[in-house]
């Protein structure tokens, strides 16, 4: 799963790297929950509060994710709050 997370991470900081304001793009914070790396991933949450400090995982999961599926959306607004983010 560790390389999965990686290229997950990989490929958000290319992301990060192409268009910086793109909120979305900052939520590699899931990617680092998931691969364990906590303190990582409060690093880019706190980016992601500075980008827009209203975000909400319900406005994540409504404009954002919403194709995810049963127990992977689960996983993933779960690594965003354990990252930080309400």
């Amino acid at each position: 799963m560790a390389a999965k997370n990686d290229k997950g991470i990989a490929a958000f900081k290319k992301v990060i790297s192409l268009w910086p304001e793109f909120v979305y793009g900052t939520l590699v914070s899931a990617a680092y929950s998931m691969a364990g790396r906590e303190e990582d991933a409060r690093i880019q949450a706190a980016e992601v509060l500075k980008i827009n400090p209203k975000i909400t995982l319900k406005d994540i999961t409504k404009n954002g994710y919403y194709t995810f599926q049963g127990a992977n959306k689960v996983r993933f607004i779960s690594a965003l709050r354990k990252a930080g983010l309400n």
